[in-house]
């Protein structure tokens, strides 16, 4: 429901070249303030393996809903708000190359997904730093911290989308009123009545949309949410630092491990597992 499916041409000017100009300002931005920052020898090619999933997820959709997963609040989570833009460009970039939506929507696309990534980044963070007091065990706060934080961002970014459509339904709403007349001034009453009628029907399919939306997201919102929180309990499980939690135990593992060598260097020949035969 966060990326917009709208072909060339259809927009209007003014509204996709706009979010080109603002994405390329965001992405430059973002990277620029955060390159001193960053360990770009380390987050780059974790840049590159994410914007790589979210290319396969978008590209698979789930058929009963017309749904397609995002991977953005996790990827937002992995990368923080500096890389996450850069990741959803290279996303999108790939996704209008196989004709999942127009060139042109590159820029809206990028500016709405990272938003969404930017903003799942924070509510996690947050939502963790809430949920402490609350909830003492840290798988279970990071799959409820994971789960609302997906399902604000989503919802964020569907009310994007809709705003996108409703700023480029007029014009196409007066492209459609100059095809329809011949190119000319809509002067007669039979003009301004197909005129109206035509603004009613942009109305109705504005609105219809929203419905639709309003529908079938909270399905897609909770299979995406599902997915993240599962996704977040098992990379703290094996790779914390991913997701900004320190590695608990590392130290305390190389201590285990030294102390068992140093208990089976002492035990005596064949006490742990009968005498060693003989060659």
């Amino acid at each position: 429901m966060s990326h917009i499916h709208i072909p060339d041409g259809v927009l209007p000017v003014w509204l996709w070249l706009g979010g080109w100009i603002l994405a390329a300002l965001w992405v430059m931005i973002v990277c620029w303030t955060g390159r001193g920052r960053l360990d770009l020898r380390r987050k780059v090619p974790l840049v590159g393996i994410c914007a790589a999933l979210m290319v396969i997820a978008m590209a698979l959709e789930i058929a009963p809903l017309d749904y397609h997963l995002n991977l953005s609040v996790i990827t937002g989570i992995i990368l923080g708000p500096a890389l996450a833009p850069l990741a959803a460009l290279i996303a999108e970039v790939f996704l209008a190359l196989v004709g999942h939506g127009g060139v042109t929507v590159i820029g809206l696309n990028t500016l709405v997904l990272s938003a969404e990534m930017i903003l799942g980044w924070a509510l996690f963070k947050g939502l963790r730093v809430v949920f402490g007091a609350l909830i003492r065990r840290e798988r279970t706060r990071t799959a409820v911290s994971g789960v609302l934080a997906t399902v604000v961002a989503l919802m964020l970014a569907t009310s994007l989308t809709v705003g996108v459509v409703a700023l480029a339904t007029p014009a196409l709403s007066a492209r459609r009123a100059t095809a329809a007349t011949g190119r000319q001034e809509a002067t007669t009453a039979a003009a301004r009545g197909r005129q109206a009628a035509s603004d009613s029907a942009d109305q109705l399919s504005v609105s219809t949309f929203i419905v639709v939306v309003a529908a079938l997201g909270p399905f897609g919102w909770a299979i995406e949410a599902g997915v993240t929180s599962v996704a977040l309990v098992y990379l703290e499980r094996l790779r914390p630092e991913l997701i900004g939690r320190p590695r608990q135990g590392r130290g305390r593992g190389r201590a285990g491990d030294a102390a068992g060598a140093l208990r089976l260097a002492h035990e005596p020949e064949g006490a742990a597992g009968g005498d060693l035969p003989c060659a």
